[in-house]
């Protein structure tokens, strides 16, 4: 009778052991990590309300280079390990002047690019209600770990409106959530 409780007590115990050990393999090897990054791009004011002209990139979204960003190193990995990176968060925002809103646009769209990779459309928004000086925008569901792992990317700017009465300088926040192999 003690045998087979021997038995039944190591077969519960390897049972255990090897679902510990395939999930250590499965999940330990990968770190999640958030990493942002933003940008200012000042809109052309026109007191007749003409059509908007806006830059096709935002200083300080372009030529991204992930090298370097700490977060990285703080979690024992690098870019050339990442897994997955989608878009976890994308805001427009008004800087100034006060009391400016971002009604002024009609349509916002951002897309990815990179060396030898397409042009992917990463968020977007419609419609811009009056009074708002900060909206969120719609993300699109895109992994962009090959854009991620290039040399550099950058997000570029399509958008449609009228001209705010005066200059308008509005900025762009964004958070990449990444999935990396620890080195």
């Amino acid at each position: 009778m003690k045998r087979p409780m021997t038995h039944a007590f190591r077969y519960v115990r390897l049972t255990l052991l090897a679902t510990l050990c395939l999930g250590a393999t499965a999940c330990g090897d990968l770190v999640r990590f958030d990493t942002d990054a933003s940008g200012q791009t000042t809109v052309q004011g026109d007191p007749l309300g003409g059509l908007i002209t806006l830059p096709s990139q935002f200083s300080g979204l372009g030529n991204i280079n992930l090298s370097s960003n700490s977060n990285f190193r703080n979690n024992n990995t690098d870019k050339d390990h990442i897994d997955t990176c989608r878009f976890s968060h994308f805001g427009l925002k008004v800087v100034s002047p006060s009391g400016q809103d971002l009604s002024f646009l009609s349509q916002v769209s951002f897309s990815i690019t990179a060396p030898n990779l397409p042009k992917v459309r990463v968020a977007h928004l419609e419609s811009f209600p009056t009074g708002a000086t900060s909206v969120d925008l719609t993300l699109d569901d895109v992994d962009i770990a090959a854009y991620a792992k290039s040399d550099t990317f950058s997000i570029t700017t399509d958008a449609t409106g009228h001209a705010p009465k005066q200059n308008t300088t509005v900025e762009a926040d964004l958070t990449l959530h990444i999935e990396a192999s620890i080195l």
